[in-house]
């Protein structure tokens, strides 16, 4: 599924607990869910795809999916995620810093 641009989706769903599930679909890479979890400042991610791929954090490797707890800071973030034929699904996240409006 891409939107008219060509981009990849991404389908937003509050769960309990307060949490957030984000499943990216249509991009050249593999389909990928992030749930992310707010707990006071600090936002956490929990990431998988299907088939397993590899997860680049604003460029910084942080390993095979799938991947519990990877903080994330304040600001934009870009994750990356690599399957095994090579492709790559990006995902642009925008992390409220303290203060500010918004959900991640």
């Amino acid at each position: 599924m891409r939107d008219a641009d060509g981009a990849s989706l991404a389908v937003w769903r509050p769960l309990a607990g307060g949490s957030v599930l984000a499943q990216v679909l249509g991009g050249a890479g593999p389909p990928v869910s992030i749930r992310l979890l707010a707990s006071g400042r600090l936002v956490r991610a929990n990431v998988t795809a299907r088939p397993h791929g590899e997860v680049r954090l604003d460029g910084v490797d942080l390993g095979g999916t799938p991947l519990a707890d990877v903080p994330l800071r304040p600001g934009r973030r870009v994750l990356v995620v690599r399957a095994p034929d090579g492709s790559e699904t990006h995902v642009t996240i925008e992390v409220a810093g303290e203060g500010q409006d918004g959900v991640p």
